[in-house]
């Protein structure tokens, strides 16, 4: 089964399970009480333990291919959390366009090249 992961496809989840996001939130806002930054792919660790183990919910799932959609949505919403989280953009970015490699740069999200070419990749 294909997925749509882009913003279009984003839109979409977020209508047809309301519930992840709110969860996203609350994890989110919990480590940044404590927390200059974080992983939030760590945060989608959370959500799957709060959920299954937890709430006891067996049927919870969420695919880490939405993980960035959920940080940058946290971070538009969340203004005073700009930057919590740190996005990388890759080189098959689901956010190609102009308006987003802008938003890139106010956010301090770093080319997965440049990460690469740091680490001596």
């Amino acid at each position: 089964m294909f997925t749509d992961y882009s913003k279009e496809g984003f839109k979409k989840h977020l209508r047809d399970d309301p519930t992840i996001y709110p969860l996203f939130c609350k994890f989110a806002n919990q480590a940044a009480s404590v927390r200059e930054y974080y992983s939030a792919m760590a945060i989608f660790q959370m959500m799957r333990w709060e959920s299954t183990i937890v709430m006891k919910n067996k049927d919870f799932k969420i695919a880490n291919n939405w993980c960035s959609h959920y940080a940058r949505k946290f971070m538009r919403d969340h203004p005073k959390q700009k930057g919590f989280f740190r996005l990388l953009i890759h080189p098959f970015t689901f956010f190609p366009t102009e308006a987003d490699e802008r938003e890139a740069i106010a956010n301090n999200i770093v080319h997965a090249e440049r990460v690469k070419r740091q680490k001596g990749v």
